[in-house]
């Protein structure tokens, strides 16, 4: 009779987050893009270097600052330009990163 309750009750959680799109989706790869910017002038950073953080996935930005990798949600960009202080951006659900770099006073 337990069991009978117990396996009701998960079927009937299991249908509501289906219903609800809250189910979570593991591994998914997507297209992310964005723009790597001073922040200083926020102006366009050309030859920044988009890394993903634990792969060998890497990529550079264009003359406009703009990028574009295939990544997975809680991936970790590494991201690092000569003259700048790098920077670690986390991977959300969100396929669009604005990200300024600041200028190292150091170098």
């Amino acid at each position: 009779m337990k069991k009978n309750i117990l396996y009701r009750f998960t079927i009937l959680i299991c249908s509501l987050l289906l219903m609800s799109g809250r189910v979570p989706q593991i591994n998914q790869e997507m297209q992310i893009s964005g723009l790597v910017l001073s922040a200083e002038a926020s102006s366009p950073l050309e030859g920044a270097t988009i890394r993903i953080q634990g792969t060998q996935k890497i990529t550079g930005t264009m003359p406009d600052g703009a990028f574009s990798l295939v990544a997975q949600p809680d991936d970790t960009l590494c991201v690092n330009k000569e003259g700048y202080r790098s920077i670690k951006v986390r991977i959300t659900r969100e396929t669009y990163y604005e990200i300024s770099l600041q200028a190292d006073q150091n170098k």
